[in-house]
């Protein structure tokens, strides 16, 4: 006689499954602050202001200025990425089981907001193919900013304030739905991504 068998039965899951150790409640938003100096920051707000290579962005979703920086002065995209870089380390303590990739730099963009302005709508790093493999994002705050201009996550309901040599660093997927609210005063920020698995240019 055939006996239908539980599932259940058939698997011994403990010795399957390694469940590693589980941290609820955690956001995987990392922020880490007076990562850049004064002297640095006010560089790069120089250089977004002076520079005749900043390209402005202007749709329905998004109006700002971008420099890709590490084309226009790879000196100040150098030591952005090293902050960048010594923060990635610290997350990835954090969150072991992504050691097990290597990670590089896909871009490094220098963004002014002026008021009002920003990417106001809410969305992901990685939400078509072409930008499948942002498995993070970095941001870098060169100015402080008061009540405003802050990047905000809806379903974390966080809000990250912009102030002077602020680290950020988050997933890029669905997960963490953000958007840049609009600033009274300009906004200096370096942003990009951080794609895992290439071989090329490789951050950590």
């Amino acid at each position: 006689m055939n006996q239908q068998m539980n599932w259940k039965e058939m698997v011994n899951f403990n010795q399957i499954i390694n469940t590693p150790e589980v941290f609820l409640n955690e956001d995987f938003i990392g922020v880490w602050d007076n990562v850049t100096l004064d002297d640095f920051n006010n560089l790069v707000i120089k250089t977004l202001d002076e520079s005749i290579q900043v390209i402005p962005r202007s749709n329905t979703s998004v109006k700002d200025a971008q420099l890709d920086i590490a084309a226009f002065n790879p000196r100040i995209s150098e030591h952005i990425m090293c902050a960048v870089r010594e923060c990635l380390k610290e997350y990835l303590e954090w969150y072991p089981f992504l050691k097990n990739f290597h990670y590089h730099s896909t871009t490094c963009l220098l963004q002014k907001t002026k008021p009002t302005e920003g990417y106001h709508d809410w969305h992901s790093e990685s939400n078509n193919i072409a930008c499948a493999n942002r498995t993070l994002v970095w941001s870098v705050y060169f100015n402080d900013l008061e009540d405003s201009g802050e990047t905000e996550f809806l379903y974390q309901k966080k809000k990250i304030k912009p102030k002077a040599g602020r680290v950020l660093i988050f997933p890029g997927s669905f997960t963490h739905l953000h958007r840049g609210n609009p600033p009274y005063e300009a906004k200096y920020i370096a942003t990009g991504w951080l794609a895992s698995n290439d071989q090329t240019n490789i951050l950590l």
